[in-house]
């Protein structure tokens, strides 16, 4: 004896779980991109009440030394534990008011931003970019002067940047209000 489904009627009993199944699913990519991409706008809460100084650790130069000698900039890296990251990203120390002001007036969010609380300076900077081999080792440093990309998150009472993003010809969104908390 042979059993044969109506297709129909199958149909119908499965569509009740298809759709709950395409409900979770809904759910659960909204919340991952929810989490993945943080902030949407600039100067939003960050419960890290220690983001604004591990970005300035990582990122703005702390002392002067050499700035053209691989030998004084894996001494530097070394000195401050940063020998994790192979691509290491830095400003002058004398710049890291117009990089807190990129956050807070000076700068403009990016044009198609996938993330909404990245800010672009409105001035140009000294940008030091290094590679930093598994013995941290600095064996390339290139030092460009562009644009300062951050992502500017509340940190205390304070909107401050919390993460640098590479500088690839992003644009001005000049369309939109300034960054600013």
């Amino acid at each position: 004896m042979t059993s044969r489904f109506d297709e129909n009627e199958v149909v119908a009993r499965c569509l009740p779980y298809h759709d709950k199944m395409n409900v979770v699913l809904l759910i659960t990519v909204t919340f991952t991109l929810a989490l993945v991409h943080g902030n949407n706008q600039p100067c939003q809460r960050n419960n890290n009440t220690n983001a604004y100084n591990e970005f300035v650790l990582r990122h703005i130069l702390q002392e002067s030394f050499n700035r053209y000698s691989r030998t004084d900039w894996t001494t530097y890296i070394k000195k401050y534990g940063l020998c994790n990251r192979p691509m290491q990203t830095f400003i002058k120390g004398r710049n890291q008011v117009d990089v807190v002001q990129t956050c807070n007036g000076s700068g403009r969010p990016l044009v198609n931003s996938y993330n909404g609380n990245f800010c672009i300076s409105s001035i140009t900077m000294h940008v030091y970019e290094l590679s930093v081999n598994k013995n941290c080792r600095v064996i390339n440093l290139v030092r460009r002067r562009r644009y300062v990309i951050v992502a500017c998150d509340k940190v205390g009472n304070l909107c401050s940047p919390v993460y640098f993003e590479k500088y690839i010809n992003q644009k001005h969104d000049m369309t939109a209000r300034p960054c600013r908390p």
